[in-house]
C-alpha cells in the first residue's frame, strides 16, 4: 500500500484545483450521479450531500485517493435507509488511514437465535440457543439468506479499498446477551451447557457459512465474550450497572421505544407495560448504551470504528450513543444499509 508523506499531500491538494474540478465533473456525469437504477442517487438532497462528500474529501486526501473513496461514501449516502450520522468524522477516519496514522473498521452485529420466552420465579427465561453441537437454527439460516444480498454489496463497497488503506469489515456475534438480557437463563442451558460455550460454537458455524457465502470477499466473525474487556472490574460492567442503577439516566423515550420493540420479541408472555416488561427494557439498554462506551477501547486492535447498524432505525443511534454523550464522548459514526 502506497502511503503519500504529508508533504506530498499538501502539495498535491492545493496544486491540483483542476484536477479537483475534472473530478467532481466526472462524478457528476458519471453513472454514480446520474444512475437511473438507484431512485435515491437522483433525490436532490442526496445528490447536494454527494457533493459535498466530495469537496470535503478532495480537501483531506491525495488526488489519487478521492475518487475511490468517495465512491464508498456513494454507497453509504444512496443505500443507508436512514441518514447517516458522522460523516465528518468518517473523513478524518479516511484520511488517518490513508496515511498510515490508524487503521479503520466497519463493524456489525448478530445475535444467536434464541429459544422462546418464559418465566419462572418472576424471571424471564431465554435461552440463546439450542446447544446441539452449536447448530444454527432454520430461522438464523433465513436471516443469513435475506442477509447476504445486502451485506455482498458492502463488502464489495468496501473490497476495493483494502488494497489502498487498512480497513476491515467484522461482524460480532452477541454472546452476552445472556447475561445482560436474561441474566437467570444462564443455568438453565439444554444439557447444562454455558451460554459462553453455545455462542462459540455458534460462532464457528456462522464463519463457514460466510466463508462458503462470500468466498474472497468474505470476513471474520467473532464473538464479543472474546472481543470486549469483560474482566468483573471492567468498564464495561461498571457503565452497565450505572445505566441499570439510573446514575447515567436512559431519555424516557428510548426507554418507550425499547418496551415496545421488546412486546414483539416476548409476545408469548403478554408482559405489556409490568415491571419485567421494563426491567427487561432497561438491561437491553444498558447492555447497548455500555458497549457504546467502551467500543474506543478496542482503538488499538480495530482502529477507528464505523457502525454498520442492522436493526431498530427508529433508536438504535441514540440506544448506543447517550451513555457515550452523557460522559462527554462523541457519538458513533454509524449508517444503516444491512437492512431486509
Amino acid at each position: 500500500m502506497r502511503i503519500p508523506s504529508a508533504t506530498h499531500m499538501s502539495a498535491e491538494i492545493t496544486s491540483n484545483m483542476d484536477e479537483l474540478t475534472k473530478i467532481i465533473e466526472a462524478a457528476e456525469n458519471s453513472k454514480l450521479l446520474s444512475s437511473a437504477k438507484n431512485p435515491q442517487a437522483c433525490n436532490i438532497e442526496v445528490r447536494s450531500q454527494l457533493r459535498s462528500d466530495l469537496k470535503s474529501l478532495s480537501r483531506i486526501l491525495p488526488p489519487d485517493y478521492v475518487f475511490k473513496i468517495f465512491k464508498f461514501f456513494y454507497y453509504l449516502r444512496t443505500e443507508s435507509v436512514s441518514p447517516v450520522s458522522g460523516v465528518k468524522d468518517m473523513y478524518e477516519y479516511f484520511a488517518k488511514a490513508v496515511t498510515g496514522k490508524m487503521p479503520m473498521s466497519i463493524i456489525t452485529w448478530d445475535c444467536p437465535g434464541c429459544a422462546e420466552p418464559y418465566i419462572t420465579g418472576g424471571e424471564i427465561i431465554r435461552d440463546p440457543l439450542d446447544t446441539k453441537a452449536g447448530a444454527i437454527t432454520t430461522l438464523q439460516r433465513r436471516r443469513f439468506v435475506t442477509r447476504s444480498n445486502l451485506a455482498n454489496d458492502l463488502l464489495k463497497a468496501i473490497d476495493p479499498l483494502q488494497d489502498e488503506i487498512p480497513i476491515n469489515f467484522l461482524l460480532i456475534t452477541a454472546g452476552l446477551n445472556a447475561k445482560t438480557y436474561y441474566p437467570k437463563s444462564v443455568n438453565t442451558l439444554i444439557k447444562k451447557e454455558s451460554a459462553a460455550k453455545a455462542v462459540r460454537l455458534f460462532t464457528g458455524e456462522y464463519q463457514k457459512w460466510a466463508d462458503i457465502t462470500f468466498g474472497k470477499l468474505s470476513f471474520p466473525i467473532v464473538t464479543d465474550l472474546n472481543l470486549y474487556p469483560l474482566a468483573p472490574d471492567s468498564q464495561y460492567w461498571k457503565i452497565y450497572e450505572m445505566i441499570i442503577s439510573g446514575k447515567i439516566p436512559i431519555p424516557e423515550f428510548i426507554l418507550k421505544k425499547q418496551m415496545e420493540i421488546n412486546e414483539r420479541i416476548t409476545e408469548p408472555l403478554s408482559l405489556n407495560n409490568t415491571p419485567q416488561a421494563e426491567l427487561l427494557a432497561r438491561r437491553v439498554i444498558a447492555a447497548y448504551g455500555a458497549e457504546g462506551v467502551i467500543l474506543d477501547e478496542l482503538k488499538p486492535k480495530l482502529g477507528n470504528i464505523i457502525i454498520a447498524a442492522t436493526e431498530a432505525i427508529s433508536v438504535y443511534f441514540q440506544r448506543s450513543n447517550f451513555a457515550r454523550q452523557y460522559l462527554g464522548m462523541k457519538p458513533l459514526p454509524t449508517f444503516y444499509t444491512l437492512y431486509d
